[in-house]
């Protein structure tokens, strides 16, 4: 839309420089009057400030100078019509996506229209389109976290816990995804209950064990210390400043999470007996077998579960649920006060154009008064001509 309204902006800066041509070589005597010129100027000037905002300035001649948010778009000399300059870029939810700018091609910059049908063109779709998006991803995130949360403390049919029902890394409404366990089978789903899912409270103080052998957190460290949450896993080296670990194939270490064993990968930059600090989250044991559908009960409920619109104090205080509702309320309300908004600018401007046409336009009434009028008066005129016609003819034949 962008790019169809520009086509007739720049069709009308054309004809409104054509026009002060015309204008101009009328003001000099070359092609005698220009009213119906000036008309055209006029109503082709009416049509350009529907697109964008603009305003003029007149020359001696009688040319324009029109401009919009403080660029030139027509002089006397010439026009200087606008470009759409098509980029690529990303959303944050990773689509890819076009953006039509305008750009001056008498300065290479952009412009920004702050009024007419291109001004709320580019702020719809800069303001107001991102502005619903984020707020349908924010709840999307609340979703995917709340129940990954809950699903972690629970078991599927394997006995394994600390697994995510979502995809984490996909956090958008465009994106939303199940986890790649829970796509493979659906035992993977942890409906059952059991355990409780604790933290450290502070970090471990191990060494890196020997190269090739994992550190086997239960049976060297604690026997609780199995079923861990996934993802919670943190390793940073002693020292000044400490180096964070990075965990995943081909990097510092990976997890066995349902174990608890750690396996170490990068033995030449940090070798066997190296101090280092280890948090996580684990679950203590609890699981019921199947036929335990607790915590898919518990999952449900997250319906029910206030976790949306904080108030002052930062406390959840609408389901979800009611936190969409909201937003639907909220796009209803600002189409209502667009319309409302419209219709008032409407009225406005059918008064400043009745305004208008009782200064410049054409009163039918009174020019039909005036037609009456001058006709009487030459009635009057001829008559009087003709009877000081016939008095003299009067004379002339008494001689």
């Amino acid at each position: 839309q962008i790019t169809s309204v520009t086509t007739q902006v720049n069709q009308i800066l054309d004809a409104i420089a054509a026009d002060n041509k015309t204008i101009a070589a009328a003001k000099v005597g070359v092609n005698g009057q220009a009213n119906d010129t000036q008309d055209d100027r006029e109503t082709q000037l009416n049509n350009l400030s529907k697109l964008l905002d603009v305003s003029y300035t007149v020359d001696p001649q009688g040319r324009y100078t029109v401009t919009s948010s403080g660029s030139i778009l027509v002089s006397p000399d010439g026009v200087f019509p606008l470009k759409v300059q098509n980029s690529s870029y990303t959303l944050s939810d990773g689509t890819q996506t076009k953006k039509a700018d305008l750009v001056l091609t008498s300065s290479h910059k952009p412009l920004v229209p702050q009024g007419g049908q291109l001004g709320a063109l580019i702020q719809t779709r800069d303001q107001t389109i991102p502005q619903y998006q984020a707020a349908i991803d924010d709840l999307a995130k609340t979703l995917v976290q709340a129940v990954n949360t809950q699903h972690e403390q629970g078991y599927d049919l394997t006995g394994t816990t600390g697994n995510d029902f979502f995809d984490a890394a996909k956090t958008s409404a465009a994106t939303i995804d199940l986890a790649a366990n829970i796509k493979t089978s659906v035992n993977n789903i942890a409906a059952a209950a059991g355990g409780t899912s604790l933290g450290l409270g502070a970090p471990l103080n191990l060494t890196i064990p020997a190269a090739g052998t994992p550190l086997d957190l239960p049976n060297t460290v604690n026997p609780n210390y199995r079923n861990l949450s996934n993802g919670s896993v943190k390793i940073s080296t002693v020292g000044v400043p400490p180096v964070v670990l990075q965990e995943g194939a081909g990097k510092d270490y990976v997890v066995d999470y349902k174990s608890g064993r750690i396996y170490f990968n990068n033995p030449a930059v940090y070798p066997p007996g190296m101090a280092m600090t280890v948090d996580f989250r684990y679950t203590t044991p609890g699981y019921n077998g199947q036929g335990d559908g607790n915590n898919a009960l518990v999952i449900a409920q997250l319906a029910q579960a206030k976790l949306t619109l904080p108030d002052s104090t930062g406390h959840n205080t609408s389901t979800l649920g009611d936190g969409y509702a909201a937003m639907v309320d909220g796009f209803g309300a600002a189409n209502n006060q667009s319309a409302s908004a419209l219709a008032t600018t409407n009225n406005l401007q059918a008064y400043f154009q009745t305004q208008i046409s009782s200064v410049s336009g054409v009163n039918m009434d009174e020019e039909l008064a005036n037609m009456v009028k001058f006709q009487n008066s030459y009635q009057a005129s001829a008559k009087y001509i003709s009877t000081v016609s016939t008095l003299m003819d009067s004379l002339l034949n008494m001689t």
